[in-house]
């Protein structure tokens, strides 16, 4: 008997995943549990493994965000306010998670959008790279930036730069880039806040 595998739905509409041994509906950004044979590749022609929508979907296998075993995504426009953007998540050392998505270089970095208080709010974090990385703009489709404990607005920019002066206190502890759509992780900088939202085990 084939294992169910993991799958979560990274794209902002229902989409409906058809192997050769069962067909499942997985609502936007949602997962689902889809028994696919060990064998099947993505799109083939033999029609084991496929979206049934009409899209350029795409199956990410590797480093998955979310915890999944796998990830669909659908191709996004090249033009995407996306392109050139970049996310950073910073671990503190009282457990505070934040992220930030940046522009320019490692050297020379500009804030876009960030946000705070994720350790309180289980899964939103991985959830919320997992929609910059399919396209999702921070600028124009999420909410304000603000602090979620608090709700008051936040000044990213701000926040930033005062972990950036400290040398001490805080962690890189991920980081991602969208045109590239690489992604990395540093298990041994992560304290338990990183590691449960991550889903890190510590013999990792």
């Amino acid at each position: 008997m084939e294992k169910a595998k993991k799958i979560y739905n990274a794209t902002n509409a229902s989409i409906t995943v058809v192997t050769s041994l069962e067909t499942v509906v997985i609502p936007a950004e949602s997962y689902a549990d889809v028994k696919v044979p060990e064998d099947a590749v993505f799109n083939a022609p033999d029609g084991s493994f496929y979206v049934e929508e009409e899209g350029d979907f795409y199956v990410k296998r590797e480093n998955c965000s979310t915890g999944a075993d796998m990830e669909i995504y659908v191709e996004v426009d090249v033009k995407t306010k996306n392109t050139g953007l970049w996310y950073r998540v910073i671990e503190d050392n009282g457990g505070g998670l934040a992220l930030f998505i940046l522009s320019g270089t490692d050297d020379n970095q500009k804030v876009v959008y960030g946000a705070t208080g994720y350790e309180y709010r289980p899964s939103a974090l991985t959830k919320d790279i997992t929609a910059f990385m399919g396209g999702s703009s921070p600028v124009d489709e999420w909410e304000e930036q603000t602090d979620s404990t608090t709700g008051e607005s936040i000044d990213a920019q701000e926040i930033y730069d005062n972990y950036d002066n400290h040398e001490y206190g805080w962690e890189i502890v991920a980081q991602g880039d969208f045109d590239t759509q690489k992604e990395i992780k540093w298990p041994q900088k992560m304290g338990a806040a990183a590691k449960t939202e991550f889903r890190i085990d510590d013999e990792e």
